[in-house]
Parts: C-alpha cells; sequence; structure tokens
C-alpha cells in the first residue's frame, strides 16, 4: 500500500505537485544518471487527516477574520484612541463694560453664563467649560 511508504506524513498533494510533460522531453547530451523511479500516487487519501487539516484551517481563518475586524475598529473609531490630544479649553469670554464687573471670587464666566464678564479687582480665570472666578493676580 502507497501510505505505508510514506508515513504520517504523506498527503495528496506530495504525488500532484508536478504535472506530466506535455510532450516527451529532448534527447539527453550527457548520460542519463540514476535517479530514483518517481513514486506512484496513493489509492486513497487520508481523508481524517485532510478533514482535520480543513478545520484547523477554518478556525484560522475566523480568528484572523475576528482580529481584523477588531483592528479595523481600533483604527477607525476615534473613541478607541486613549492618547488622543484634548481639545483645549474654550478662551475666556471677553470684557464687559466698566462698571458692570464682579467682585473678587465671584463668577465671571462660564458656559451659559449671562452675567458680567469683567473682574472689579484681579482677572476672571478659567476653571471649566461651566465657570471662570475673578482672582487676583
Amino acid at each position: 500500500m502507497d501510505f505505508e511508504l510514506c508515513g504520517n506524513s504523506c498527503t495528496c498533494d506530495d504525488f500532484y505537485l508536478q504535472s506530466p510533460p506535455s510532450s516527451p522531453p529532448p534527447a539527453p547530451t550527457s548520460p542519463p544518471s540514476t535517479s530514483p523511479p518517481p513514486m506512484s500516487p496513493p489509492v486513497t487519501c487520508d481523508v481524517g487527516a485532510m478533514n482535520d487539516l480543513k478545520a484547523t484551517l477554518q478556525a484560522a481563518i475566523v480568528s484572523q477574520q475576528q482580529k481584523n475586524a477588531a483592528l479595523q475598529a481600533k483604527v477607525y473609531d476615534e473613541q478607541v484612541f486613549p492618547n488622543y490630544p484634548p481639545q483645549p479649553p474654550a478662551p475666556p469670554p471677553p470684557a464687559a463694560a466698566v462698571g458692570k464687573c464682579v467682585s473678587l471670587w465671584s463668577q465671571c464666566g462660564g458656559k451659559q453664563w449671562t452675567g458680567p464678564t469683567c473682574c472689579s479687582k484681579g482677572s476672571c480665570a478659567y476653571q471649566n467649560e461651566y465657570y471662570s472666578q475673578c482672582r487676583s493676580t
């Protein structure tokens, strides 16, 4: 039996990698070398080994597809970039007219702030998006 010739390392492809020549080869110019005769194809393939190989390859394909999807989501989703530079803080609002300014330590700005935006003493210091406070300079 041909399977016994090559042991567990035998596959069907080992016998079909080289197709037979379409025309007879040219006559040799030197004496032919003595080489072993080519092996004949096996009568049957090891179906179990082929099925195991197929299952292994299918699992590798699924695993790679999952890795590709995760990588694509990471590359194209801006929310995944933890080291993305933060947005710069908004500049403080412009100073209001003199006489309508608030005292030291009072609120002088922020998102949706409708009161005075200038300080009678010190300057309006940005704290966060919603709050700016008059502080001494």
